[in-house]
């Protein structure tokens, strides 16, 4: 009887025995698979977002300020663009003189702060500096931290054949680049035709 009692004892044994060392081993490592490609999902969730979004900010504020610079040169009476020998330092001047308008807006790139700038300089307003992109979130400007991307490039060029007072055409390039180095490229050309009586 002896006997028969160690060998149940040692079955009992085993089936009681709950799990062993490879089995826990095993277990944490597809357990340690699984969590690292729930994490990788989650992250590259976020930053898919992220990348996302800024590149619709980049767009959507680049083109409403190439769009407002169309206008300008579209309606101007005259347009002038200063090109220096540095393509970073283009201006545009847009010269208005009717009765309802006069005076001119000023573009220009500020390449020390990376933003693009203007001067309305139209009769009763005269306002200098005024940071038009990125379009700052409040009345007073943004801090270094709060801005979403930065102004890399601005070029402005007048494309015309011949330079005719009556008739321009203005092409405006502007490169932007997010935080993590992402490149957004914008571009807008805007004529003007002004018809003799």
């Amino acid at each position: 009887m002896i006997g028969y009692l160690s060998i149940k004892s040692v079955g009992k044994l085993k089936k009681d025995n709950g799990v062993n060392l490879i089995e826990l081993m095993f277990v944490m490592f597809i357990s340690g698979i699984v969590v690292t490609a729930l994490v990788s999902v989650y992250y590259y969730g976020i930053v898919s977002f992220q990348s996302v979004s800024s590149e619709y900010q980049m767009l959507s504020e680049g083109s409403a300020v190439l769009d407002s610079i169309g206008r300008s040169i579209s309606q101007a009476d005259s347009v002038y663009v200063y090109e220096a020998s540095d393509s970073n330092r283009t201006r545009l001047f847009t010269y208005y003189s009717s009765s309802q308008k006069r005076g001119s807006y000023e573009y220009f790139y500020n390449s020390q702060d990376k933003i693009l700038k203007m001067n309305d300089l139209i009769s009763g307003h005269n306002d200098y500096n005024i940071t038009i992109l990125p379009i700052p979130s409040s009345g007073s400007g943004f801090s270094r931290m709060e801005k979403p991307f930065d102004v890399r490039t601005v070029y402005f060029q007048r494309i015309d054949d011949d330079n005719s007072p009556n008739a321009w055409t203005v092409k405006v390039d502007v490169v932007l680049e997010d935080k993590r180095g992402d490149i957004f490229t914008l571009s807008r050309t805007a004529t003007r035709f002004i018809l003799e009586d």
